[in-house]
């Protein structure tokens, strides 16, 4: 919690989003900042309302709900004619600040300026730590992993399951795990072009803002031990500017000095391994876990039910009835009636839980299962997108004969009283 006088001073950040036309005329121009508006409810990106009607979008600003930054421009192109479009996104502390940039680089020739200048300082940036443009794309494409833990690159599974401690554990390495964790193993000095290549690594993410706690195991347990640390030391030296045992720096450890559930938990919250002799940094990276294979389709067998001319309208008498839905007389249940493009006047959900075990239904059918916990044990997807309301189970819609279900299909029927 904040103190109470730090809330009150507390500066937000300013962000702008900004785009440009050169080489024709701009006809229209609107913009969007409701992601609500933007995409349409119950629509998708892949069909955007916004984008599919012709006209201009609503213009909305200030403080909504559910942002999006969208601009729209319409031109006409001439045969052979070529227009170039440059979009600018930034965030700066104030206001002003904001304002002052968005008309400095609405200037041509001051985005190209930043573009060589940014090219420059990217040279340098290499240059500094004796990496080629080549390894920069590799480190960029493994900052990706770092930031947003991927399970192909991390230890196996029955590892993870088989790790006994929490983060307190790393604290007698001097590493106190707040910050992403990198793990190489290194086992021949003969081996060290990889130990090389990652503390490179090491210094162009701090270079670029990304601090990284990088651990060295050092497996080798022969005679020459001593002559590998040294071969490691020499390489943090050369390169400069990392630190060693301190947070956001190079920890190297002995393999043989730690115990088996210290190696459990290293290779548990490291986000990526790395072993010198498992191949080139690139081959690591780009190689694939084997895919477990899939059980054999499902098929489906029986009478297509669908097709019916029966017209389904809501029970009489309901209580509250919009048209939509409303509840029975007794107040026990809710009943919606949804079809292509007609959904309730706004997003609603229901849930019926109980301490084991629940479900939760939206107006268009969409919902999950979990047990237990909401968050931690679902048993089926969910988005949490009341704008397109994506659902990660099989909805069927249709309609059945009264004798058989009592009810047609087409209706939502949702207990009120939880189970």
């Amino acid at each position: 919690m904040y103190p109470e006088g730090k809330v009150q001073n507390e500066q937000p950040p300013w962000m702008f989003f900004m785009m440009s036309l050169t080489g024709a005329e701009k006809e229209e121009l609107s913009f969007e900042s409701d992601r609500m508006r933007f995409i349409g409810r119950t629509r998708s990106l892949a069909a955007p309302l916004s984008v599919v009607n012709d006209g201009p979008m609503s213009g909305t600003g200030g403080s909504v709900l559910d942002p999006v930054a969208a601009i729209k421009y319409r031109i006409t192109l001439k045969p052979r004619q070529t227009a170039t479009f440059e979009i600018v996104i930034g965030i700066t502390e104030t206001q002003d600040t904001c304002q002052h940039l968005i008309d400095k680089y609405d200037d041509m020739y001051l985005k190209n300026r930043a573009f060589e200048l940014s090219w420059t300082h990217s040279q340098v940036l290499l240059r500094q730590i004796n990496a080629s443009e080549a390894e920069a794309q590799l480190f960029n494409s493994m900052a990706s992993h770092i930031l947003y833990a991927n399970a192909i690159h991390r230890a196996e599974a029955n590892i993870i399951a088989g790790n006994r401690k929490g983060q307190s554990g790393l604290w007698g390495y001097s590493i106190s795990g707040d910050l992403p964790i990198v793990l190489v193993r290194v086992q021949d000095s003969d081996n060290t072009t990889l130990v090389r290549q990652l503390i490179k690594a090491h210094s162009y993410w701090r270079m670029k803002g990304l601090v990284v706690d990088l651990i060295i195991w050092n497996d080798d347990f022969g005679t020459y031990r001593q002559l590998l640390h040294d071969q490691i030391m020499g390489f943090v030296t050369a390169i400069g500017g990392a630190t060693v045992d301190q947070p956001g720096g190079i920890f190297i450890r002995q393999g043989d000095q730690l115990s088996t559930e210290d190696r459990i938990l290293f290779q548990t919250v490291a986000r990526l391994i790395f072993y010198d002799n498992a191949g080139s940094l690139q081959e690591q990276m780009t190689r694939q876990k084997p895919v477990k294979a899939l059980p054999p389709a499902l098929k489906i067998t029986g009478h297509n039910t669908f097709e019916s001319d029966v017209q389904v309208s809501l029970p009489d008498n309901l209580v509250f009835n919009n048209g939509t839905g409303g509840f029975t007389a007794d107040g026990k249940e809710y009943f919606i009636l949804t079809r292509r493009g007609q959904t309730s006047p706004a997003p609603w959900v229901n849930i019926i839980a109980n301490a084991e075990f629940g479900t939760m239904i939206s107006e268009s059918g969409s919902g999950y299962t979990w047990a237990e916990n909401a968050h931690s044990y679902r048993l089926s997807p969910w988005k949490n997108d009341p704008v397109s309301d994506k659902t990660g189970k099989l909805f069927i819609s249709g309609t059945t004969s009264a004798a058989n279900t009592g009810r047609p299909r087409h209706y939502h029927q949702i207990a009120v009283n939880p189970i």
